[in-house]
């Protein structure tokens, strides 16, 4: 399940399988579809919704924490 900005029925973002969407992730369950939300705390889309170019591939959850801490080397390193 998605959200988006002021998407309704008859007005929301056509998507289809592999496309990548930047996201926050509202729940998870192991039996069940995951729900996402692209709006902010403020209900705005501020970036999140389909992404077009770029890269996506795999990683472990340890190291997106890793990418996270301040002082993360590969993000000073390509000027994030």
């Amino acid at each position: 399940t998605l959200a988006f900005e002021g998407a309704t029925k008859r007005n929301r973002p056509e998507l289809r399988g592999g496309d990548v969407v930047y996201a926050r992730v509202v729940l998870a369950r192991r039996y069940a579809d995951p729900e996402l939300e692209c709006v902010s705390a403020r209900g705005k889309a501020d970036g999140f919704g389909a992404l077009d170019g770029g890269f996506c591939f795999d990683t472990t959850v340890a190291h997106c924490r890793a990418l996270l801490a301040p002082d993360c080397y590969v993000l000073q390193r390509v000027g994030a």
